[in-house]
């Protein structure tokens, strides 16, 4: 399982995820100010970028499944 984006577009740039990735996953590209999934092979699973995006662009995927879906967030 790791992470993905599931909508480029709905990212704002806020740097949530860059922030809260223990694993140092993201990197911000200064030039379109969107977050930018730079390393997805250091993805743990943690779920954190997931989790605290605040416009549901991340999602995480395994093999057969994607989970995009906002439990009440």
């Amino acid at each position: 399982m790791s992470v993905i984006r599931q909508n480029l577009d709905s990212c704002i740039g806020c740097e949530t995820c860059v922030n809260v990735c223990p694993m140092d996953v993201f990197r911000m590209d200064a030039d379109h100010m969107k977050s930018v999934i730079a390393y997805v092979q250091s993805c743990q699973t943690c779920g954190q970028c997931w989790l605290n995006c605040p416009t549901d662009s991340i999602g995480l995927q395994d093999a057969e499944v994607s989970f995009g879906i906002n439990y009440g967030r």
